[in-house]
């Protein structure tokens, strides 16, 4: 069975009955229908990786990229390691459940706040729950990019019981090791929240332009009408890119009709 990789903004949506399936997780050495994110290509950036192949958003959509991952590092206004950490994982022969947290070093030392913060987070909001060869829960895996003082830790999530998967994307500030909230991630952009927002209708229009079939797969108004920071994040992708995730609704013309996706998209590289 190939899975369907529809990301929502709205993390967990009941609808979409169509792409559930049995005790859903991580298929391995199956590629997927759609992808996570759609981004644009970006050139090279500060980011050096401990593996041949560097991570990026779409390679995450592949759904093996977070398992084989294991650390990453990043050299910016500080020096920036993540670990995989996997505090359960199930491998049935078919899919892989798991939830795998990062743990964070700046600057050879331990971000306690940090690690503390997203291990009570994810177990909390995320539980997954392993009994012998069965899971009931919420797998979840990981991305990351590092960008001045910015951390932005990618959530990416896929109930057991459904065919299809979610996101959340958290920042934080690494001088502080505090969390940052959207605005202030916009600011540390050099941007206003209102010049941020009219950028990003502006993305999103071009996106929403009808497509061969003559139609959209997005309806751009109801789209722009959701611009706020219930609906978009402002973060640095794994290229060191400054991006936005935003929120999409699905036209009438596709099965999907009113649902929620999220893309991202380059802001500045």
């Amino acid at each position: 069975m190939k899975r369907t990789a529809i990301i929502s903004a709205a993390l967990c949506l009941s609808l979409m009955a169509s792409g559930c399936a049995h005790n859903g997780g991580v298929q391995e050495g199956e590629s997927t229908d759609s992808t996570v994110t759609e981004i644009t290509e970006t050139e090279s950036s500060e980011t050096e990786t401990e593996t041949e192949t560097s991570v990026t958003q779409t390679e995450i959509a592949s759904e093996e990229t977070s398992e084989e991952k294991t650390v990453w590092t990043f050299k910016s206004s500080h020096e920036v390691r993540v670990e995989t950490v996997t505090l359960q994982r199930l491998d049935d022969g078919n899919y892989i459940f798991a939830t795998l947290i990062p743990k964070i070093f700046v600057d050879g030392k331990e971000a306690s706040e940090i690690n503390s913060f997203l291990d009570e987070y994810i177990q909390k909001k995320y539980p997954l729950k392993i009994e012998g060869n069965h899971a009931d829960g919420t797998s979840v895996k990981f991305d990351c990019g590092v960008k001045d003082s910015i951390l932005s830790i990618s959530l990416l999530t896929s109930a057991t019981d459904c065919d299809y998967f979610s996101g959340e994307v958290l920042n934080f500030d690494l001088d502080t090791q505090k969390q940052l909230d959207s605005h202030e991630v916009t600011k540390l952009f050099g941007m206003t929240d209102e010049e941020l927002f009219a950028k990003v209708k502006d993305i999103m229009k071009e996106y929403c332009k009808t497509d061969e079939k003559s139609y959209s797969a997005y309806d751009y108004e109801e789209s722009a009408a959701l611009i706020n920071y219930d609906k978009i994040t402002p973060y640095i992708m794994p290229d060191g890119s400054k991006g936005v995730s935003v929120t999409l609704i699905y036209s009438e013309q596709t099965q999907f009709y009113g649902l929620e996706c999220q893309r991202s998209f380059v802001l500045e590289k």
